[in-house]
């Protein structure tokens, strides 16, 4: 990470910090390891995770060995909690009630003793926020409406858990986020777009004929951020697509709503990567547009269901994408791809723990008002006002620089 501010410059080493890891997350050892370094060692809490004889999950935190007013008297003020929230490490349900275990196991308070720590700042590298889309049904005919449910109720569990602050990397929408705002939770939207655009730099992948792709209007706010960290004009290098859906993970083509990808070296960046069947159809569907062949793919967070691993061999086998380029938010992303070239993988833990020391000591406002760590936050915002402002801006405008 370039020209990264150390939180002990902020006197963040006043602070009397803990770390605390439910075991559910050690199957993720690495990203686990790499939090302990980044939070420079600091002492972590062990846990005593059981079950009742009904099976029952049971947890407690233990401070250390010692009279209770000893331990109480030198108490931690802030534990760092790592976790996920995704099927990768448990049902939803279950992962979710670990999470709420050592939440509750560290702010409950008895009449004669107050709680472990004075705050919670959850490290929460993936949470499965997508909220349930409005959808048509295939045959045109039926119109079903939801809500963001789930969303609600991880927000309110967090909440009622003392998780009152979180560091989340590239949340899914602005819509699920209000969810946390009512629920009274403080949360810091990092964004790894930077990472992408060292490592863009770096491999030497960015010239005058390459183009952001954005799957929809929901990616948009994203491939304009990556243009402006890297001093690129969007009238030139955005293409924006309208992706023709028949069902969930189900995509039949796209149309072109912004750009033109004849002769263009594409790179898609979307937040979400799952069976990567719809990334191999927009992916084919580009270059018949006349895109060259070999699109780089990028992703945060790799869901990866299967057949992932088979289709992103082909794609590549076959010239379709070149790259595929993800973050380790889930384990799946560093633990399901090994050995396929072509795969290249960002590490994420550094930015995360780094961020939640700033948290610790201030507000999201502060540190989106220091010019070092603002590039690394990016709060999302409703994508139909981007894509008017899009509009506004540049359609009906040339392209300055298309490449004959």
């Amino acid at each position: 990470m370039k020209n990264y501010i150390m939180p002990k410059e902020y006197g963040l080493n006043n602070l009397q910090e803990v770390r605390v890891v439910h075991k559910l997350f050690f199957q993720y050892d690495r990203y686990i390891e790499a939090i302990k370094k980044g939070l420079g060692n600091i002492p972590r809490l062990q846990g005593n995770y059981t079950k009742f004889k009904d099976g029952s999950p049971w947890c407690q935190i233990i401070l250390g060995k010692g009279t209770e007013a000893d331990l109480l008297k030198e108490r931690p003020t802030t534990a760092f909690v790592p976790f996920w929230i995704s099927e990768q490490f448990a049902s939803l349900g279950d992962n979710l009630f670990a999470v709420e275990q050592v939440g509750n196991a560290l702010t409950h308070q008895e009449r004669n003793r107050p709680s472990l720590v004075d705050q919670i700042i959850g490290i929460a590298p993936y949470i499965e926020l997508r909220q349930d889309r409005d959808s048509i049904s295939s045959d045109g005919l039926s119109h079903k409406v939801g809500e963001a449910i789930n969303d609600e109720i991880i927000a309110n569990n967090l909440a009622n858990s003392g998780y009152g602050k979180l560091v989340l990397l590239d949340p899914h929408s602005q819509e699920s986020l209000r969810h946390f705002d009512r629920a009274g939770i403080t949360h810091l939207d990092l964004t790894s777009a930077p990472l992408f655009a060292d490592f863009l730099e770096k491999k030497k992948l960015i010239d005058k004929k390459s183009a952001f792709v954005a799957l929809d209007k929901g990616s948009l706010q994203r491939c304009l951020y990556l243009c402006d960290l890297l001093g690129l004009d969007p009238r030139d290098h955005i293409i924006v697509l309208n992706k023709n859906r028949s069902g969930q993970n189900h995509v039949d083509g796209c149309e072109v709503l912004y750009g033109d990808p004849r002769g263009r070296k594409l790179i898609i960046f979307d937040d979400v990567i799952d069976t990567t069947d719809s990334i191999g159809k927009t992916s084919k569907s580009l270059i018949d547009k006349g895109a060259e062949k070999g699109i780089v793919v990028m992703a945060v967070h790799g869901v990866l269901s299967h057949p992932a691993r088979d289709n992103i061999e082909r794609f590549i086998d076959e010239g379709i994408i070149s790259r595929l380029v993800l973050t380790d938010s889930l384990p799946n992303a560093s633990f399901n791809l090994e050995g396929i070239k072509g795969v290249q993988v960002i590490h994420t833990a550094l930015l995360m723990t780094r961020m939640a020391q700033f948290l610790a000591l201030t507000s999201p406002e502060e540190i989106k008002s220091d010019p070092e760590l603002s590039r690394y936050v990016l709060e999302p915002r409703n994508k139909e006002e981007i894509w008017e402002e899009f509009q506004a801006m540049y359609l009906g405008c040339p392209m300055t620089n298309f490449p004959s």
